[in-house]
């Protein structure tokens, strides 16, 4: 039993740690110079530049500069979109109090879809939760009845697996 709990720790330390397995064949259009990243107040963005949006850098309950302090929270479908709420009812998170869950369309424009394992620019965004099974809400509603969309960083797949009950993480967003 001690050897599996030690090899289950191994795996999951190289999936969230690991460098993305890339298609050359597929254009990188995720690269470092489509973001930039600034500190606020101790509260890290990134601004896509393509989109416009901007993004926490971290994971939901992540900070820090390798977004390595905290815990992550899982969370309801209602618990992420709550977070928000809770976030800007407050001090708000790098000087604004307009974050929100972000919908599929937008999670889709970070994931990095020339790569898996994970399926994001891991630079720009480190250390986000790419363990196979693991899924980042959106916003938007599935044609399930109380389903979601959410999207996982391990394959770069969207699905609709996001049952509104199960606890997923999320990385909140702002307009443009």
């Amino acid at each position: 039993m001690r050897k599996l709990a030690i090899f289950l720790l191994v795996v999951m330390t190289n999936y969230s740690q690991g460098q993305s397995i890339c298609r050359e064949y597929i254009p990188n259009n995720w690269d470092d110079s489509r973001y930039r990243i600034e500190n606020i107040g101790g509260d890290s963005i990134v601004t896509d530049i393509q989109s416009g949006l901007i993004w926490q850098q971290c994971t939901y309950g992540l900070l820090g500069e390798e977004c390595s302090q905290g815990i992550v929270e899982n969370l309801t479908w209602q618990g992420a979109l709550e977070s928000a709420e809770l976030i800007n009812s407050s001090t708000g998170f790098a000087g604004y109090t307009d974050w929100r869950v972000p919908n599929l369309k937008e999670l889709n424009t970070i994931q990095a879809l020339n790569c898996y394992s994970p399926s994001i620019n891991n630079t720009i965004f480190p250390n986000t939760i790419y363990v196979n099974g693991i899924r980042y809400w959106t916003s938007t509603p599935a044609f399930i009845s109380n389903t979601s969309w959410v999207v996982s960083f391990f394959s770069g797949e969207s699905d609709t697996w996001g049952r509104i009950s199960d606890t997923y993480v999320v990385r909140l967003v702002r307009g443009k």
